[in-house]
């Protein structure tokens, strides 16, 4: 595969087509879903927040510093599913990251 062999048009592609298309996407759906937290067939209002993050088989390079791409210093927003097993563990994740989504009417929406 070019990717692991780090092939520029390789890495180019999956910058693009995982890592920019996942955060892009999963940011884009957790403002609609903070803004609608009540649906003919979801109810996220026990919830106070949405931590966006994309899923990827595989260990992506991520091609920035920018806490854009980051949940933490060690920790990606692009994660393979062992690491968001790992990171659905620790409850105390979603409050060290800037992109976490505030749900508009938190309890109030009944």
């Amino acid at each position: 595969m070019g990717y692991d062999r780090g092939d520029p048009l390789a890495i180019s592609y999956r910058r693009k087509q995982v890592i920019e298309r996942s955060l892009n996407e999963i940011d884009e759906k957790a403002l609609w879903l903070a803004k609608n937290p009540i649906g003919r067939n979801y109810d996220v209002t026990n919830f106070r927040y949405i931590l966006p993050v994309g899923i990827s088989p595989f260990v992506e390079f991520i091609p920035s510093l920018s806490p854009r791409y980051w949940i933490s210093e060690k920790i990606p927003r692009v994660l393979t599913p062992p690491e968001f097993s790992e990171l659905c563990n620790d409850s105390k994740i979603i409050f060290i990251t800037d992109n976490i989504v505030s749900i508009s009417c938190h309890n109030q929406c009944l």
